[in-house]
């Protein structure tokens, strides 16, 4: 089984994106893999959460202490990791995801999938990751990463391992195609 980790918003009030997590769901479904995320009861994360046990996926939640204890734990969890911080969370969540996924969220969910991109540069981690980019959410972030690389700020062979992928057929391409990196940080390859 494969297990995708997703980061997204927990924000009750923001329903715009529901559609996000019930297509995510499918994808994650329909590779026969399980959800990794943030454990919540709320916002994007429940919803998520609720179409892939829906669609008979495996629900995994990693969530800290003092989220728990303020009874934000999901109750669709067929399995809760409960960790004491925020960094071993987002910790918890890499050593379980064989695949990182953003869906739209607030400051949470950029530094989560910032932190992800931060792991690969180094060479930390070896996951495929991806910006699920509905309904072009993530647009300034990818002007942005742009820039960066315009400004000689990120190398374009690092901004090349960064996907935001509008349709999840593209999802499906990248993964079948993605070969882990063998990266050293002060290479010249990757300036």
């Amino acid at each position: 089984m494969t297990n995708f980790a997703v980061y997204c918003s927990a924000s009750p009030e923001s329903t715009a994106f529901n559609p996000a997590g019930k297509e995510i769901a499918e994808f994650i479904t329909a590779h026969h893999g399980n959800l990794v995320y943030g454990g919540s009861s709320a916002g994007l994360m429940q919803v998520t959460a609720q179409n892939v046990h829906d669609l008979g996926g495996k629900v995994i939640g990693v969530i800290p202490e003092f989220m728990k204890n303020e009874g934000l734990v999901s109750e669709l969890n067929d399995q809760t990791y409960v960790v004491d911080t925020m960094d071993e969370r987002k910790a918890k969540m890499a050593e379980l995801a064989d695949v990182c996924i953003a869906l739209p969220g607030g400051v949470g969910t950029l530094e989560e999938i910032t932190e992800i991109m931060s792991w690969d540069r180094i060479g930390e981690i070896q996951t495929p990751y991806f910006f699920y980019n509905f309904n072009h959410f993530f647009e300034p972030l990818k002007e942005f990463i742009d820039s960066m690389v315009e400004h000689d700020l990120l190398s374009k062979t690092d901004r090349k391992r960064i996907h935001f992928i509008t349709d999840l057929k593209e999802a499906d391409e990248y993964l079948k195609n993605y070969r882990p990196t063998n990266f050293h940080l002060f290479s010249k390859e990757n300036n």
